[in-house]
């Protein structure tokens, strides 16, 4: 059994990951920090990044350009698409504000450090969603709701009846996912999942048929850290069924052997195979996960640093791009390089 296993795992790769999975071309450079990518299902693509986001649309010479969706320069992140509406987190640091200030006066109110450091998150950063109609002529944003309660949001996802999934990203584990429902008009927030019952410092989320994936990283041991793609049956676990969460993924790394950072992942059936593509941040590479109900199997990666860390990973959609192409964003230097030509852009790899 486990050689015919393998046999599988050897056809698949030399079927799906040919010669042209270990090349990679530049759709479109100048993006700062790329971030992270979906498409409409008209086939036009959508790209965050740390100054702004962008409308990727393939000119008549045949070249790929980018048009800056947003009137003013600020940070953007995870995205979601339901029923026409794009949904998009916008975040931006306020420079006019004394700090000093501000953490003297939470200091003489007799805060606690984690009131402190929750009182500067949402003074420092200004954080929401925005949506915007994809049916008008012009793509206009307005704002949906806050997201004061969140450290760092980043990814998002919606799953069938319209709900959006927000990740909070922490880098300790005080992560958590935050659902968000809109009923008739009145926009309701909940804490779905904390650290304490899987969500250590979420990332990347997908949903596909109501099934969540969302990457998490598990910093608690100074020796080691562990990068995890999670899987969760989101009707099961709304009512509370045992094993409707479970790690389908596990790499471990510390001092001696550079860990992994799991960034955003996506959901695609290949040669009729379920499969998690994974973008590994800190290695450069793509991984392929077969979901086997609940368990994961790697079955492919790509060469380590073949990306300039990548951040994101979609399947092209026609008619700018081939069902044959992955969309990578590679995101560079975190923060510190935005312009670079290390990251800072959109590359393609073939599949095919």
């Amino acid at each position: 059994m486990k050689n015919k296993a393998l046999l599988l795992a050897f056809i698949f790769s030399l079927l799906f990951f040919g010669y042209g999975c270990r090349h990679k071309s530049t759709v479109c450079d100048q993006i700062p920090d790329a971030e992270n990518s979906i498409f409409h299902e008209d086939g036009t693509l959508f790209i965050t990044g740390g100054k702004n986001m962008y409308k990727i649309s393939k000119s008549g010479d045949g070249q790929y350009e980018s048009l800056e969706l947003f009137n003013e320069q600020a940070t953007f992140s995870g995205m979601a698409i339901y029923d026409h509406f794009l949904y998009v987190i916008y975040s931006k640091i306020a420079f006019d504000i004394n700090y000093h200030e501000t953490i003297k006066e939470a200091l003489y109110s007799g805060q606690t450090f984690c009131e402190i450091l929750d009182t500067i998150k949402n003074t420092v950063v200004e954080k929401k969603i925005l949506v915007a109609d994809l049916d008008e002529n012009e793509i206009v944003f307005t704002e949906f709701c806050t997201l004061e309660e969140m450290f760092i949001p980043n990814g998002m996802a919606v799953d069938s009846t319209g709900r959006l999934y927000v990740t909070d990203e922490t880098f300790v584990p005080l992560g958590k996912i935050l659902r968000i429902s809109k009923n008739q008009g009145v926009i309701e927030k909940e804490i779905w999942m904390d650290k304490d019952s899987g969500a250590v410092s979420p990332n990347g989320i997908a949903i596909n048929n109501d099934i969540l994936y969302f990457t998490d990283l598990d910093l608690s041991n100074p020796l080691s850290a562990k990068a995890i793609v999670k899987r969760v049956d989101i009707n099961g676990y709304d009512t509370g069924q045992p094993d409707s969460a479970s790690e389908l993924y596990k790499r471990t790394g510390g001092i001696t052997a550079p860990f992994s950072l799991f960034d955003d992942l996506a959901y695609e059936t290949i040669l009729g195979l379920p499969i998690v593509i994974v973008t590994d941040y800190n290695h450069g590479s793509l991984l392929f996960i077969e979901d086997n109900n609940s368990s994961g199997r790697l079955h492919y990666e790509t060469s380590k640093g073949l990306f300039a860390s990548p951040s994101s990973v979609v399947r092209g959609m026609g008619p700018d791009f081939s069902n044959n192409q992955l969309i990578v964003t590679e995101k560079g230097i975190l923060l510190l390089d935005p312009y670079s030509d290390f990251g800072n852009k959109i590359v393609s790899i073939e599949m095919e």
